[in-house]
C-alpha cells in the first residue's frame, strides 16, 4: 500500500491486487454497500492515520476509485465539508460493522462513460494560467468545455474531458502540485455556491486565445 498526501484534505492510495484480495474484493466489486469494501476502506483509513497522522475516521469522505496496474487500484480519498450537504445526502452505514461515512464514486473508469468533469483547485493565479496552457497544448482535442470559479480564496477550474483521458489528466494535475478531483457532486456544488468568473471557454481565456 502506497500512501501519498496530496493536500490537507486529499490522499492518494495505491493498492496491489493481493491487498485487494486480502479483503475479498477486486476493482470491479467495489461498492458502497458491500461489507468487504467497507472493511478495505477501514483498513486504508487506519493506515492513513498511522503513516500520515491524519484522522479521517470521523469525517465524511468522497472516494474516487480507478483501476491500477496488474489488477490493483488507486483511491483518491477527499474529506468533504459536511456543511455543503443535507442530511439525506449522506451515506448511512450505521447498520453495518463499519460506520465510517463515505461515498464511493460511480465515475470509476470501468464504467462506460463518455465524458468526465475534472475540478482543479489552486490559490495561485500563475499556477492556474500554467495549468491552462498545459491543458491547451497537450489535451486541447480531448476537452470540450471549461469554466472558472472562485470560492474561499481558491480558484476552481472545471474541465469536461473524454473519460478515456481522465486518469492521465488527473495524474498530470497531481504531479504539478495542483489538487484535482473527478466528481460530479463537487462540480455541481462549485457551480451552485461559488462565484463564476468564466462560465465557458475558461482555458482559452486564461491562455489569451480568446478575449473576455
Amino acid at each position: 500500500m502506497i500512501i501519498e498526501q496530496l493536500s490537507s484534505l486529499t490522499v492518494k492510495v495505491s493498492l496491489t491486487a493481493s491487498e485487494l484480495y486480502e479483503h475479498n474484493v477486486d476493482f470491479d466489486s467495489l461498492e458502497n454497500d458491500d461489507k468487504n469494501t467497507r472493511s478495505l476502506v477501514s483498513d486504508v483509513i487506519n493506515q492513513i492515520n498511522i503513516k500520515l497522522g491524519l484522522n479521517f475516521f470521523n469525517e465524511h469522505l468522497y472516494i474516487e476509485a480507478f483501476s491500477g496496474r496488474e489488477s490493483g487500484c488507486i483511491l483518491y480519498i477527499s474529506v468533504v465539508n459536511n456543511s455543503l450537504y443535507d442530511e439525506d445526502e449522506l451515506v448511512d452505514f450505521m447498520d453495518s460493522d463499519f460506520s465510517q461515512d463515505f461515498e464511493l464514486s460511480d465515475n470509476s473508469d470501468n464504467k462506460d462513460v463518455s465524458v468526465n468533469v475534472i475540478m482543479f483547485e489552486t490559490t495561485v493565479p500563475r499556477s492556474l494560467i500554467l495549468l491552462a496552457v498545459f491543458l491547451d497544448k497537450f489535451y486541447h482535442s480531448y476537452t470540450s468545455q471549461s469554466s472558472l470559479y472562485f470560492c474561499d480564496n481558491i480558484y476552481r477550474l472545471l474541465v469536461t474531458t473524454q473519460s478515456t483521458y481522465s486518469n492521465e489528466i488527473l495524474n498530470s494535475g497531481f504531479q504539478s502540485g495542483i489538487n484535482c478531483i473527478s466528481s460530479d457532486l463537487q462540480s455541481c456544488r462549485t457551480i451552485e455556491y461559488c462565484q463564476c468568473i468564466f462560465d465557458e471557454n475558461a482555458i482559452e481565456k486564461l491562455t489569451g486565445k480568446m478575449s473576455f
